[in-house]
């Protein structure tokens, strides 16, 4: 396909700029909150950034031990499920954890939004990125 994407390069070169540049985006938000007088909803975006942060290094390195199951997609695609459902296990009680403490969980939802609404934009910068290069060494 035309619009395939192969996001193995940045895996392989390390995630930690990515997800720190995800990050730092999100982060904005949060000193914005604290800036405008909402305290306790910059404590909760805080939060929820922090759980996207941990969402996401545990998605690529489920994406990392898959890697070298290039050849046998069913094998790294196991390994990439199994790594979902860690994903979702420790949010969920991170989740049911500050329910039971009487958080507010709503403004940490907000913040997972975040987190993933940035990585999803900076999936389509990469995409973009890489695109481009191949169009150039292919010549066109």
């Amino acid at each position: 396909m035309k619009n395939d994407f192969d996001l193995a390069p940045v895996i392989k070169a390390g995630s930690g700029k990515f997800i720190a540049r995800v990050a730092f985006f999100s982060l904005i938000f949060v000193v914005a909150a604290a800036v405008a007088g909402q305290g306790s909803m910059a404590v909760g975006l805080f939060r929820g950034i922090v759980l996207g942060v941990l969402d996401l290094i545990i998605l690529f390195a489920g994406m990392k031990k898959s890697l070298p199951y290039a050849d046998t997609p069913e094998k790294g695609v196991k390994i990439v499920r199994r790594h979902r459902y860690y994903s979702l296990i420790i949010i969920a009680s991170v989740i049911v954890l500050m329910l039971r403490m009487k958080f507010p969980v709503f403004d940490v939802f907000l913040g997972l939004l975040l987190i993933h609404i940035f990585f999803i934009g900076n999936l389509l910068f990469v995409s973009y990125r890489l695109n481009n290069e191949r169009n150039v060494k292919k010549g066109e």
